[in-house]
């Protein structure tokens, strides 16, 4: 009986263990499994919206259809008053902040790396005016960005090594589009 209590002890306290250890470092683990935190919600706040019926229909971040224009894709505003793009980046899984003021899509070192470039092999050679002053930042192409099933091929961007928090969805890709309308709560790409 002895044993089992302790062998009952050791097993929780291991569990205990795992879940602490699992909870401090859950952004990594997620970058490691190649998830991302915002699209797990996503697809969960889409659930609920089908399951509550169209009368009761809640907006989701990113619904992709096809239109009058082509494709489309709808952002839904932030709780913090931005558009976030959930994107993929060379079919790798980039957050970007919608930025109509960036002439080209800007990416930091981490997403880059994340999008198969190699921010080390780039030459940063072009000086860049950011809300932070002036930096130095590198030119290069991504070969295709999506939102939804708007994709642009071949698109201009900048890394910039430091001083960015997160990677801004700039004119260069938004640029590219048909048309582009903005509702109170939501982004809407045509292509």
């Amino acid at each position: 009986m002895a044993n089992n209590l302790i062998r009952d002890a050791v097993l929780i306290s291991g569990l205990f263990s795992a879940g602490i250890f699992a909870f401090l470092y859950r952004d990594n683990i997620y970058e490691y499994a190649g998830l991302d935190p915002q699209f797990i919600s996503d697809a969960r706040v889409s659930a609920k919206a089908k399951h509550l019926g169209p009368e009761q229909d809640t907006p989701t971040t990113q619904p992709v259809s096809q239109s009058y224009y082509g494709y489309s894709a709808v952002i839904s505003k932030s709780p913090d008053g931005q558009y976030w793009a959930n994107a993929l980046v060379n079919n790798m899984k980039v957050k970007l902040l919608v930025d109509t003021g960036a002439s080209v899509v800007v990416l930091t070192p981490k997403d880059a790396k994340k999008a198969g470039l190699r921010p080390s092999d780039l030459d940063y050679n072009a000086p860049m005016n950011t809300a932070a002053g002036k930096v130095m930042a590198a030119h290069t192409e991504i070969a295709s960005l999506s939102v939804g099933n708007v994709t642009v091929h071949n698109v201009k961007a900048v890394v910039i090594p430091k001083g960015l928090t997160h990677s801004l969805l700039g004119m260069s890709y938004l640029g590219e589009l048909r048309k582009m309308e903005v509702a109170s709560s939501e982004l809407t790409l045509h292509q």
